[in-house]
């Protein structure tokens, strides 16, 4: 049972304007922004874009890290996605869920995410008209459980769907 008396897990914070993303402007020097702000697997606490986040996160709470959001006046600017895609069995051991992004090429994207000898494979998948041909595709990695690879499916579909 959760303790009343403990402080909130906070997992959100709203800036003034979004931070660069620390882990693309000291590897690769180009400025992309930031969607998280946490602690990295080596240690080092950063601002991390999604896909970094996703890479090199520690994952959202007190003394992990936790998602920005930009501040606009008083109200505040957020993707449009929901953060909870609708799942469904794939009947072969996997998952799928219909994706709001569409990428250049494609006619419609779908979430994949399925068990691995490593744990749970997630990735992004473009295909054409008659899902016969993938057209584009993002990898997101393997996670240690299924719930993992979903918040990090949502994650990514968050930041990305405007």
């Amino acid at each position: 049972m959760d303790d009343p008396t403990a402080e909130p897990d906070i997992q959100y914070t709203y800036v003034d304007e979004m931070p660069p993303c620390d882990i693309h402007l000291a590897n690769l020097d180009v400025s992309v922004e930031a969607a998280y702000d946490g602690r990295t697997q080596d240690g080092p606490w950063a601002n991390m874009c999604v896909p970094c986040f996703v890479r090199f996160g520690t994952g959202l709470g007190t003394g992990k890290g936790q998602r920005l959001f930009k501040r606009e006046g008083k109200s505040i600017v957020t993707s449009d996605a929901t953060g909870s895609l609708d799942w469904q069995d794939t009947g072969m051991g996997g998952l799928s869920a219909d994706s709001g992004i569409i990428e250049d090429g494609c006619t419609s994207m779908y979430w994949s995410l399925g068990p691995t000898d490593d744990g749970w494979g997630v990735e992004l998948i473009g295909t054409d008209e008659g899902y016969s041909v993938t057209t584009a595709g993002v990898h997101l990695g393997t996670f240690a459980s299924e719930a993992d690879a979903k918040r990090a499916a949502e994650n990514y579909e968050d930041a990305h769907v405007s």
